[in-house]
């Protein structure tokens, strides 16, 4: 399981087409989610990609839950990509996608936890250092 945040803030320090295909992502599922929950609030939106290399396993979308500031977030909304994502299964060396809305409380310049099901992964605080890194050196180029 691979989260993707699709926050401004994150996504611009990646390479320009990345970056380009990540803000039209989030442009529109923003739009998609505002319409499906009838909410003006600025979700928190994260690609969520599953892979299987060798077995077909189930999944199950709302069992995915972030922890923020130690604050336990449930998807607000989730919106399959791909279309195998509503059978809740990966098959092997298959990858399923889906744009999950989370909560904007959810914070992504502190410690962040992704909990499935009896595993938590806190990847986020090895990722966040290097993101933050990225931030400065576009600011030192663009002479901030």
């Amino acid at each position: 399981m691979r989260l993707t945040p699709l926050s401004e803030s994150v996504t611009r320090t990646a390479a320009p087409d990345t970056w380009e295909r990540l803000s039209a992502l989030a442009r529109s599922h923003r739009e998609i989610f505002r319409q499906q929950t009838g909410s003006d609030q600025e979700f928190q939106l994260f690609l969520v990609a599953l892979y299987s290399e060798t077995e077909t396993l189930p999944f199950e979308p709302g069992a995915l839950t972030l922890v923020s500031r130690g604050v336990r977030h449930r998807p607000v909304e989730i919106r399959g990509l791909t279309p195998g994502w509503a059978q809740q299964r990966v098959g092997g060396r298959e990858t399923q996608m889906a744009v999950y809305a989370f909560p904007p409380q959810v914070d992504l310049e502190g410690e962040l936890a992704v909990e499935y099901q009896d595993v938590r992964s806190r990847g986020w605080d090895r990722a966040l250092p290097e993101i933050q890194a990225e931030r400065n050196r576009i600011r030192a180029r663009s002479g901030e």
